[in-house]
């Protein structure tokens, strides 16, 4: 697909323009939007011995608009994919605290908020990275969290070695 700019749309638009897609789909056949988001737990992993890496399993839940209980969350979801699907079109690269004050806003005749805290839009970023089978990278999100290693791991990279259960943190 070309757009307006000329530019051609990358893999990781269409894929988030589908997810809008799914939802247009399903109300057109009057049925439950759902999306199919596969469950990051060690329930669904798995060692793939032959490659030496842990992998993820097919296990997916499902987030439904019309399920009370996951009707916010759904809800969430779509507005952060609209938000990454801009960040595509404009070419642009942003913070996750970005994301979260893009997404963050009152909802027309009400109270509610879309999100209250940060709190609620990282996860569902790494969900649609997962989803999707896109890097944060691609989808145009900075990778900033720091991220503790502690145990019995050893890292060796160009002759350099981090001992992680002496270390800690990577």
């Amino acid at each position: 697909m070309v757009r307006k700019n000329g530019k051609t749309s990358s893999a990781v638009e269409k894929k988030l323009v589908g997810v809008a897609d799914t939802v247009i789909t399903a109300a057109q056949q009057r049925k439950d939007p759902t999306l199919a988001i596969p469950v990051r737990s060690l329930s669904n992993v798995t060692f793939n011995e032959h490659k030496g890496m842990i992998e993820m399993g097919k296990g997916k839940q499902a987030r439904s608009f019309f399920n009370v209980g996951m009707a916010k969350k759904f809800m969430q979801t779509v507005l952060v994919a609209d938000a990454l699907c801009e960040l595509q079109r404009a070419d642009l690269t942003t913070s996750l605290r970005e994301i979260y004050y893009r997404t963050k806003h009152t909802i027309k005749n009400s109270h509610e908020n879309t999100f209250d805290t940060q709190d609620e839009s990282d996860p569902l970023i790494e969900d649609l990275e997962v989803s999707l089978a896109a890097l944060r990278e691609e989808l145009h999100v900075r990778a900033e969290n720091g991220g503790s290693v502690v145990g019995p791991l050893v890292l060796v990279d160009d002759g350099d070695r981090v001992d992680c259960a002496k270390l800690g943190k990577g």
